[in-house]
């Protein structure tokens, strides 16, 4: 009960719900992204360049793969999938960070409790 008079309680208790919505809300985007990302690779068709028989469409768009996503809205996609990387990874530190300050508060609390007599 002396935890919950706690700052540091409330401190992490904010970063764990900041943090599991954070981690939620970014896996999910991660994956809508991904999907995104796959169907526009699909439509994106890489014809042979006249001259060079030995190329087929699957050899070319692994060679030109790089030059196809710097362009356009595969770009964007991309730059975005890795904003909601950044923001599941962060949501995952958060809920650790909140839950250590909950542990560290509730021990605290526990260890005055057991000693009345010293101050912490």
């Amino acid at each position: 009960m002396g935890a919950l008079l706690s700052p540091t309680f409330w401190c992490g208790t904010a970063l764990l719900v900041l943090g599991a919505g954070n981690w939620i809300i970014g896996q999910d985007k991660v994956q809508a992204h991904r999907r995104l990302l796959r169907s526009a690779e699909l439509q994106a068709v890489v014809m042979p360049p006249e001259g060079f028989d030995q190329l087929s469409a699957r050899t070319n768009a692994t060679l030109l793969r790089p030059f196809r996503i710097s362009g356009g809205r595969v770009s964007a996609l991309e730059q975005k999938l890795e904003f909601y990387r950044v923001v599941e990874s962060g949501g995952r530190v958060f809920c650790l960070l909140g839950m250590l300050f909950i542990v560290a508060a509730t021990v605290r609390t526990s260890r005055q409790a057991r000693a009345p007599g010293q101050s912490p």
